[in-house]
């Protein structure tokens, strides 16, 4: 993930303060419907709960390209 998303993400993380007991968690997919098996996922793991903040990236490939092709 490039820095900047990175420093713009630790600095939301921060500015929830220490009383919340939310976590913040990223998840990316090659769908909508991927990420939200990831979230299920994490939440049925116990490694998050329900009400956590989730920040879900669809990650979509030319036509015709899979994210395997070589350029």
């Amino acid at each position: 993930m490039p820095s900047m998303i990175e420093n713009r993400l630790s600095k939301l993380e921060q500015a929830r303060g220490p009383v919340r007991t939310s976590s913040v968690h990223r998840v990316i997919g090659d769908s909508e419907s991927e990420c939200l098996a990831m979230i299920e996922s994490l939440v049925a793991s116990g490694r998050a709960i329900e009400s956590d903040f989730f920040i879900s990236r669809v990650i979509i490939s030319p036509i015709g390209l899979s994210h395997d092709a070589a350029a």
